[in-house]
C-alpha cells in the first residue's frame, strides 16, 4: 500500500565546547543526555501535527486502510515519517491492528468467515507497517492478539450452532413459556466451551433475554454478546479446542 511519507528530519547540531581551558585539577562534569527528541523545524511540527489530527479524525470514520492517502494508516506513516519515536503515531498504526482484529472476530461470531479472513489480513498488513518502526513492546502487544484473534476464529470456524428462534409477540410480553424455554437453553449455554449471541430488537429486550438464560441451575457463567438486530433469537455454539497433529 503506498504511503505518505514526509522526509526532512532535522538533524542534530552538536554544541562546541566554549571552555577549552578549563583547569586539569576540576572534576570532569558529565555530559548532557542526549534526547531522543528529533529537532523539528516549525514547519515540520505544523506537518506532523495535521497529520496527527487526520489520523485520529480516520480512525473515527473507520478510515482504516483506505482509501490510499487518506486513511488512518497512511497518515501516522507519514507522522513517523517525520518523527519516528512519536508515541501517538505509533500508537494509532497499533489503533488500527486492533480495530481489524475486532472487526474480524465479531464477523466471524456471526458465521461470516469469508469478511473474517479478509479482516485479518488486514490486520497483518496494519501489523507489519507497526513493526517497520521498531515499536518493539507495542508490536509484541498487538502480534499476540492477533495470535489469539486468528485462534478464536479457527475455533468458530469449527464450532457446533443451535439457534433458538424467539417470537417477538412471545418477547414483548415476556412470555412465561419463553422464559422456561430460555432457562432450559441456559442449562446448555453454562456448560463449558459453549458461547451465546443474543440478536434481539433493542438492548433491553437483549439484556431480558440474557437475564432468563441465567437462571438455569449450572456452575459457569454464560459467555457471549448482545446484538441488536430481528429476528429475534439466542445461538449456542460450542467452542472445541483445535487439536494440531504432529507431523
Amino acid at each position: 500500500m503506498a504511503a505518505l511519507l514526509l522526509n526532512g528530519c532535522a538533524t542534530h547540531n552538536t554544541p562546541t565546547d566554549t571552555n577549552t581551558h578549563k583547569s586539569a585539577s576540576e572534576p570532569s562534569q558529565p555530559a548532557p543526555p542526549v534526547s531522543e527528541e528529533p529537532v523539528l523545524t516549525g514547519q515540520q511540527r505544523a506537518a506532523l501535527d495535521s497529520l496527527l489530527l487526520q489520523g485520529e479524525r480516520a480512525l473515527k470514520d473507520h478510515r482504516l486502510l483506505t482509501p490510499i492517502a487518506n486513511c488512518a494508516y497512511d497518515y501516522y506513516l507519514a507522522a513517523l515519517g517525520i518523527d519516528r519515536r512519536n508515541a501517538e503515531a505509533l500508537h494509532g498504526l497499533q489503533q488500527v491492528v486492533e480495530a481489524y482484529l475486532d472487526l474480524s472476530l465479531k464477523a466471524a461470531r456471526n458465521n461470516r468467515f469469508a469478511e473474517a479472513d479478509k479482516l485479518l489480513k488486514r490486520a497483518r498488513i496494519a501489523l507489519s507497517g507497526l513493526t517497520a518502526w521498531q515499536a518493539t513492546e507495542r508490536v509484541n502487544d498487538s502480534a499476540a492478539n492477533l495470535e489469539s484473534v486468528a485462534n478464536s476464529i479457527q475455533m468458530l470456524r469449527g464450532a457446533d450452532r443451535h439457534r433458538l428462534l424467539i417470537e417477538r409477540k412471545a418477547l414483548t410480553q415476556r412470555d412465561e413459556n419463553l422464559s422456561q424455554r430460555l432457562a432450559e437453553f441456559g442449562r446448555q449455554a453454562k456448560k463449558p466451551g459453549m458461547r451465546v449471541v443474543i440478536l434481539a430488537p433493542s438492548d433491553r429486550d437483549g439484556r431480558w433475554i440474557y437475564q432468563q438464560l441465567r437462571k438455569a441451575p449450572g456452575e459457569f457463567r454464560i459467555r457471549g454478546e448482545i446484538q441488536i438486530g430481528i429476528p429475534a433469537q439466542v445461538e449456542l455454539l460450542s467452542l472445541q479446542p483445535i487439536e494440531h497433529t504432529a507431523k
